[in-house]
């Protein structure tokens, strides 16, 4: 497969030298040749998982999110930091979004963890509870097949904003927030909802089926 990145990116939130300096540092991180080959491969194996290969899909970057700043050293690499890298990916008739995670280890030792694809907005170990939800949903709600063990979350989809929970942890953006998972139980498609309430310790996670049925042709 030929897939072209076209690094463009966006504004970030946020203002001062600390900031600047990562937007430039991960600006030029994102254009050398084997950190375009990196975000590529990764974007192929999401592809890949989830509709037929496209050899003329082409993506670009849609949104950065800093967990904590980055800093980069004189060659462009990372030396600290941890982010999420959102890619936008277009063709054959499809519009896919990717992400990918990125943690710098002390030692300075570079890690890329493929995320849910989507619009999800939980981090790694929120994604990974909500999973283990989502799966216990569908089995309580017979939406999917009794011998199937091979479920995975195929997209996740934002869907809305909800009442601000009364105490939350330092920090913590205290909206609650719901979001529809699309669930493939080997074959069988189940739509997922999702719901995230902070609190003071953590997140609260419930989630329900909305919506089984057979999937589209890939």
């Amino acid at each position: 497969m030929r897939f072209s990145l076209f690094v463009v990116l966006l504004a970030i939130s946020g203002a001062g030298p600390a900031m600047a300096d990562a937007q430039s540092g991960l600006a030029k991180f994102l254009t050398t040749p084997a950190e375009q080959q990196a975000v590529k491969a990764s974007a192929i194996a999401d592809w890949n998982a989830s509709a037929a290969p496209c050899p003329t899909a082409q993506g670009a970057l849609a949104d950065v999110i800093f967990y904590n700043m980055p800093t980069f050293n004189s060659a462009g690499m990372p030396t600290s930091g941890v982010w999420k890298l959102t890619t936008r990916w277009t063709g054959c008739g499809k519009s896919k979004t990717f992400n990918l995670f990125y943690s710098v280890a002390p030692d300075g030792r570079l890690s890329r963890s493929r995320l849910l694809p989507g619009t999800t907005l939980a981090d790694p170990l929120l994604q990974r509870d909500g999973i283990a939800y989502a799966k216990l949903a569908i089995a309580a709600n017979n939406s999917k097949p009794s011998s199937c063990n091979n479920i995975r979350v195929a997209d996740t989809a934002f869907d809305a904003y909800g009442p601000a929970a009364p105490a939350v942890r330092p920090g913590v953006d205290p909206r609650s927030w719901s979001e529809n998972w699309t669930v493939d139980a080997c074959g069988t498609v189940a739509t997922v909802k999702i719901s995230f309430l902070p609190n003071a310790t953590g997140t609260t996670i419930s989630a329900g089926v909305d919506r089984a049925a057979k999937p589209p042709a890939r």
